[in-house]
């Protein structure tokens, strides 16, 4: 399994709905599943901080996931250690 600065995830959670027209209220609720792939890159008790890019010190194009909402998480690819060879802010 390939190795990254932090750890890679599938994550399906239930997100929320908007309707912007006229709908008939008694029409019965669904789950809005969805999926996000990304490294995870911050957690709390909470909440789970999703990236879809990141570098040696930053991220980029985060998600933030209510863990109530998330249904599966599945990890893809494990973090490796910065000083690793290739690893971001690594020196060779």
């Amino acid at each position: 399994m390939t190795k990254y600065a932090y750890p890679l995830y599938e994550v399906i959670w239930d997100d929320a709905a908007v309707e912007t027209g006229w709908i008939d209220p008694s029409v019965a609720l669904q789950n809005q599943l969805v999926t996000t792939v990304g490294f995870l890159v911050n957690e709390s008790d909470r909440h789970l901080l999703i990236a879809s890019t990141y570098s040696d010190d930053h991220v980029n194009a985060t998600i933030q996931i209510p863990k109530g909402m998330v249904q599966k998480m599945t990890e893809l690819g494990k973090p490796r250690s910065k000083r690793e060879k290739g690893a971001p802010g690594a020196t060779s």
